[in-house]
């Protein structure tokens, strides 16, 4: 199985602030992972509303992880991320020549 590009940031994100423990700015998750802050702010977004993080606002504010990550299927991420799993069934014998 092969994740997006994206998909795969964002379990770098989770990681980030699972090791964290608290609550970790986008410019910090990014200086940390070398990942751009642009596409940091993005991926963070889609875990927030999806609420595998949740965010706070004001001077203290980041985000940290809405559960704990080994409570955080892979299959949530990508749900998030890249939208719901569509699945495709291989098909024997269809006949062709």
């Amino acid at each position: 199985m092969r994740l997006s590009r994206l998909t795969d940031y964002a379990v770098v994100v989770l990681v980030r602030l699972a090791q964290a423990g608290c609550v970790e700015t986008a410019p910090s998750i990014a200086a940390g992972t070398g990942i751009p802050e642009p596409t940091v702010a993005k991926v963070l977004k889609g875990l927030a509303q999806s609420g595998l993080v949740s965010s706070q606002r004001g001077a203290h504010g980041g985000y940290r992880l809405g559960r704990p990550l080994a409570a955080i299927p892979i299959a949530d991420v990508i749900v998030a991320i890249d939208g719901p799993i569509a699945l495709t069934a291989c098909v024997e014998g269809t006949g062709g020549s």
